[in-house]
């Protein structure tokens, strides 16, 4: 099922089809995504996951690092991240990370009393992202989002986002995850009706797989960028129960030290790296500003059991 693109390209798809993993639903998927893209269709990669394009070193989108403050604000760091990037002309030390200045710690409090919840969901921040996009709405905060700066302006203007998930609302079965269980009967109404909400505004989103093929392929290019639900004990390779958490995708990297890094980290020996690249996170757990995941290991965290695959792909390209 697919909603709107009200802040997708003028002119983009609208009704994607439903019905599981259908070819119909991934071409549908597929031009959803070349509309966040400004109109260019994404070039897939080999299943191998051998990158086909000519990268060499690093490509990343770059804004300032800043780090989670407790256990459970994970996507509220991310989302003050997405906020530094939009406002990186800002920043002119952009890999290093930064402590929230006196205006952030205000957003970020506006941040938190708009999820209403310390469980936040991913829905929860695609009402965000939509309430900060949208002019009008930007214009009536008060609060230090507001700018007169022109380029900042610009940079809201240019701003899409596509919002992809498996599945749309709340399934039963994570009540029995301890991770979402304490809060889950008192989520279950928040979700619910936020979902109802998307859709009644239209907000572009699509229930629907896809591959980390395609999500490279995205968060490759200039100016774009993902937020991504993953299984944080997966990541970590610490063996326990589902720990959801929130990390932003900005690049890959084909440098041989950054992908036998990141290889040494997913627990591989070899002394020949099993691929020829590995994906840029940033990860507000961690105090690296940027970390290198082995794709298998990045994939395999983030389409375990509990994260419904979700993932939020922004994008800053002009239309």
């Amino acid at each position: 099922e697919a909603y709107g693109t009200g802040r997708l390209a003028a002119g983009g798809t609208n009704g994607a089809e439903s019905g599981g993993s259908s070819a119909g639903e991934g071409d549908s998927v597929h031009h959803l995504v070349g509309d966040l893209l400004g109109g260019e269709l994404p070039y897939m990669y080999e299943p191998s996951g051998r990158l086909v394009k000519d990268i060499n070193g690093r490509r990343l989108t770059h804004f300032p690092h800043c780090s989670q403050h407790d256990t459970w604000d994970c996507g509220v760091a991310c989302t003050q991240m997405v906020l530094r990037w939009l406002r990186s002309s800002r920043y002119p030390q952009i890999d290093d990370s930064m402590t929230l200045t006196y205006d952030e710690m205000t957003e970020r409090k506006w941040i938190i009393d708009a999820c209403e919840s310390r469980s936040i969901w991913t829905i929860d921040f695609v009402i965000i992202l939509q309430r900060l996009f949208e002019k009008e709405l930007r214009q009536s905060f008060d609060f230090p989002l507001n700018s007169s700066d022109q380029d900042d302006d610009d940079a809201w203007d240019e701003a899409r986002y596509l919002y992809l998930s498996k599945r749309f609302g709340v399934d039963e079965a994570y009540k029995s995850y301890g991770y979402y269980r304490d809060a889950f009967e008192r989520d279950q109404s928040r979700v619910k009706g936020r979902f109802a909400l998307a859709k009644e505004l239209n907000l572009p989103m699509c229930e629907a797989q896809i591959g980390l093929d395609l999500l490279v392929d995205v968060i490759s290019r200039d100016e774009c960028i993902a937020m991504v639900l993953i299984d944080n004990a997966v990541l970590k390779r610490s063996g326990g129960d589902y720990a959801g958490h929130y990390v932003l995708l900005v690049g890959i990297s084909t440098d041989i030290e950054d992908v036998t890094q990141a290889e040494a980290y997913s627990g591989k020996e070899e002394d020949t790296p099993s691929t020829s690249y590995c994906l840029i996170v940033k990860n507000p757990n961690w105090t690296e500003c940027v970390s290198f995941i082995a794709p298998s290991l990045f994939e395999k965290a983030w389409k375990a059991d509990g994260t419904d695959e979700d993932v939020v792909l922004i994008s800053k390209v002009k239309q």
